[in-house]
């Protein structure tokens, strides 16, 4: 086997860095940001490769290439420590010598991160391909984001030659997120012209997550079927996904617009504090175990407008579209002062609305988030005074309650007198009756 790390054959084991991501130099003090190989397994720790192509001096232009010789497998496993990134016409090739190979594999383990781009043809951010044989690939607890850009796959497992077709994609515990061309897909099973029909096959198992964003393809292959082992899983074919088997999440799932996850029978889904979150768009079917939250997608009130008095109090409530378990929000009005929110401390959905001062004001609610509100634009009008005794047109002085009883007491006596005929004006004299 050749091994080459940007256009550095590092067969020869050791410690390497680089100041480009292209060409590498033996450096075993190193500590950080370096590539390491040693029995077979190159260790990536913190570092950025780039691939280079050159056909003389067998570099395919792959950030990471593993040429297989004549008539023999070709395997390379990866160890992943820190963050690191691989790019190329393809990210990582591992490839049987294309006269006469055998399998081609490709392992990815440990407790860091890597991104592979390619930028070529057909192969993208991850090739396996395998000549007289099978390829596989297995991710072991490793979180991996392959893509293929608009031209490639994100993931490609191909055998052209003669032989049996056999293709694996192994995902044990870690994520794998692939995204490719319309053509490719995220995960793409190509068997040659010249084949008997292949086999393609996708395993995953201790609450592993597939992604493949832009789909499933095989060519020359029915479209593998997962399989759940122990532990299971959740394989996402562009925005449909399912479970398969009984699966605890490891992290925090988002299921977003315009994603969707199944459980199905004999599947089953446990959260295990790890929530899952519909967002706007998104959908959860079937029964979880433990936490999921629907997000707010919509937020109306039951009044848009509406007129109070200063000594007046009104309650306001929302409805969330779709019925949401998280119902924290946040109330508010511009200008301030006008009236005083008092939110529910048991129902964030409700909130009393008290005056304090005539104008105008518009109160605000919106869900966790922000981007999903409601408005109320409230006038607040002033109290109207009741008419107060002006002492001076009053008897009495309009002295309490007696005085208003003497001065109607009096009003009724001259109502009653002999002398009085009638309502005269001011002005106006009443005549005694005549004497007979």
């Amino acid at each position: 086997m050749q091994l080459y790390v940007g256009n550095t054959n590092i067969l020869l084991g050791g410690i390497w860095t680089s100041e480009d991501g292209i060409t590498w130099t033996r450096n075993d003090s190193a500590s950080d940001h370096c590539v390491r190989y040693e029995n077979n397994i190159l260790t990536l720790k913190n570092v950025t490769i780039l691939g280079e192509f050159n056909a003389s001096g067998n570099t395919s232009g792959a950030g990471i290439y593993a040429v297989g010789q004549l008539k023999q497998p070709v395997s390379l496993t990866i160890e992943l420590l820190g963050n690191n990134t691989v790019s190329g016409f393809s990210g990582i090739a591992v490839a049987a010598n294309h006269s006469s190979g055998k399998d081609a594999s490709l392992t990815i383990r440990g407790s860091g991160s890597l991104i592979a781009e390619g930028a070529g043809v057909v192969d993208g951010g991850i090739a396996i391909r395998a000549s007289d044989g099978a390829a596989f690939f297995a991710i072991e607890n490793a979180l991996v984001k392959a893509t293929g850009g608009t031209s490639g796959a994100g993931v490609l497992l191909e055998s052209a030659n003669n032989g049996r077709a056999e293709f694996t994609v192994n995902v044990s515990g870690g994520r794998l997120m692939a995204s490719g061309s319309d053509s490719y897909g995220g995960i793409s099973y190509y068997c040659g012209a010249d084949r008997a029909a292949g086999h393609a096959r996708l395993k995953v198992s201790g609450g592993a997550l597939v992604n493949a964003v832009s789909g499933i393809k095989a060519v020359g292959a029915a479209l593998p079927v997962p399989e759940a082992d122990n532990g299971g899983g959740i394989v996402f074919d562009a925005g449909e996904g399912a479970v398969y088997g009984n699966v605890v999440l490891i992290e925090k799932l988002v299921l977003k617009e315009g994603k969707r996850l199944q459980i199905g029978g004999g599947a089953s889904l446990n959260t295990d504090g790890c929530p899952i979150i519909v967002e706007r768009g998104g959908r959860l079917e079937g029964y979880v175990t433990g936490e999921a939250v629907w997000k707010v997608s919509g937020v109306t009130l039951r009044q848009n407008s509406m007129s109070l008095k200063q000594d007046g109090t009104v309650e306001l409530q929302t409805t969330l579209e779709p019925t949401a378990t998280n119902t924290n929000m946040t109330w508010s009005s511009i200008p301030n002062g006008i009236v005083q929110i008092i939110q529910s401390q048991t129902d964030g959905t409700k909130a009393s609305i008290k005056p304090l001062k005539e104008g105008s004001t518009t109160v605000t609610v919106a869900a966790e988030g922000g981007q999903e509100t409601a408005l109320c634009n409230i006038t607040v009008k002033a109290v109207e005074k009741k008419r107060e005794c002006i002492a001076a047109a009053m008897p009495e002085n309009c002295a309490g309650s007696a005085g208003i009883r003497a001065f109607s007491a009096e009003k009724e006596e001259r109502n009653t007198s002999p002398f009085h005929h009638g309502r005269k004006g001011r002005n106006q004299s009443v005549s005694p009756p005549p004497i007979k």
